[in-house]
Formats: structure tokens, sequence, C-alpha cells
């Protein structure tokens, strides 16, 4: 059973769509592809949000608790 019908999610056709689709959801990020016994197994995505300069120091000198 694979991990696409335990989520109640349909099959990929091929992981190569899979892949592609992984690469052209991200902007910025990681694209791993898992392959066991010359199959692959897992596509893992890792997405990275990148803040523009003046946006962290908004974060950085706003404090989260007090006034």
């Amino acid at each position: 059973m694979s991990a696409y019908s335990q989520n109640n999610s349909p099959a990929p056709a091929l992981p190569e769509e899979e892949i592609l689709q992984a690469i052209r959801g991200i902007r910025f990020g990681v694209v791993e592809i898992v392959v066991h016994d010359s199959r692959v197994t897992e596509i893992r995505q890792t997405r990275r949000l990148r803040l523009a300069s003046g946006e962290t120091d908004k974060i950085s000198s706003h404090p989260i608790t007090g006034g």
C-alpha cells in the first residue's frame, strides 16, 4: 500500500510528473528524491521562506510579549 492511498490521495501517474510538480511548487527550498532498488520511493520537499531585509528588521525589533 502506498502513502498516497493511505492519505486518500490519488496515486501519481509517474514519479517524473511528481518530481516536476514538486520542483514547480516551490520558489526556494530543496526537493529530495529517495531511490530504493532503482525505484523512486519518496519525494521530500523542504521549503524556505525568504524574508526581505526590511521584514526581518520589523520582526526582530517588535517584541512578541509586552507592550
